[in-house]
């Protein structure tokens, strides 16, 4: 009877440890969530024709350029398809709302994407960080 009295208890002081460890990660993962639910992922696929590439590459890497300088922006990068040179993605990732209306403010963006618009034909989708 002593031996099933020291695993019961032992079980049950497994059982509240692992209870303290699963509230201390729940913790942790709250505290993660609140940060990466502000991070926000933005993919802007863009078709150019081979006339306009020259120019609005150059625009876009000016863009990406200026954007990772700015206060909030975590990554900014241009893909080119492998197989469609005619195929880009600009893929950027902001720090908060506040960040991204900032960049979308700024003079640059307004330029380069002032340039890159009437060149291509662009879908964006925008995508809140899990």
């Amino acid at each position: 009877m002593k031996i099933v009295s020291t695993i019961i208890a032992a079980f049950a002081l497994l059982a509240l440890a692992g209870c303290e460890v699963a509230q201390e990660k729940n913790e942790v993962a709250e505290n993660a969530q609140v940060v990466q639910d502000t991070t926000l992922r933005i993919n802007c696929f863009f078709k150019v024709a081979p006339e306009n590439r020259d120019s609005v590459l150059a625009a876009a890497k000016r863009l990406t350029e200026a954007s990772l300088k700015q206060d909030g922006c975590i990554a900014y990068d241009i893909f080119e398809s492998a197989t469609d040179p005619g195929s880009l993605m600009i893929c950027e990732t902001w720090r908060d709302q506040t960040a991204l209306d900032a960049h979308s403010a700024s003079e640059v963006f307004k330029t380069e994407v002032g340039i890159i618009t009437p060149l291509t034909e662009k879908q964006t989708d925008i995508f809140k960080m899990p």
